[in-house]
């Protein structure tokens, strides 16, 4: 589990920041040196208080978004890989099936007959007016 931001520590020492960045001799402390051990990090907690139902629960949190990250990075991957997939058999189902030229046809009649009844019931209501005003 993380040591929370909630975690009070035991002591505070105040060290101007000058003064440490000389005594690191800019030094970054690598991974390893920054990885704390789990059940160092749980004895901390524990210590300062929190209840060990409260570690698990964080801890099974924390497992479980790090799983979700995993499975994210993965799916990432895949899904890179399943859209050009689709983009290749949609091209070759386009070619063997004719399909977009049926659709763009289907969709020309259609809107020719849209068009032919919207004049029709545009000269409707035309004479609709005229004989209404008169």
């Amino acid at each position: 589990p993380p040591v929370t931001l909630a975690w009070e520590p035991f002591n505070i020492v105040s060290w101007p920041i000058d003064a440490y960045e000389q005594e690191r001799g800019g030094m970054i402390r690598g991974y390893l040196e920054m990885k704390m051990d789990a059940m160092h990090r749980v004895a901390i907690l524990e210590r300062g208080g929190m209840p060990k139902r409260q570690i698990t629960v964080k801890s099974r949190d924390v497992t479980r978004a790090r799983m979700a990250r995993l499975q994210t990075n993965q799916m990432i991957y895949k899904a890179q890989a399943e859209e050009r997939k689709e983009r290749v058999i949609r091209g070759l189902m386009n070619l063997v099936s004719n399909k977009k030229r049926k659709e763009r046809s289907y969709i020309a009649r259609n809107m020719e007959k849209a068009r032919e009844q919207k004049e029709a019931y545009d000269a409707l209501a035309k004479e609709l007016n005229e004989s209404i005003i008169a």
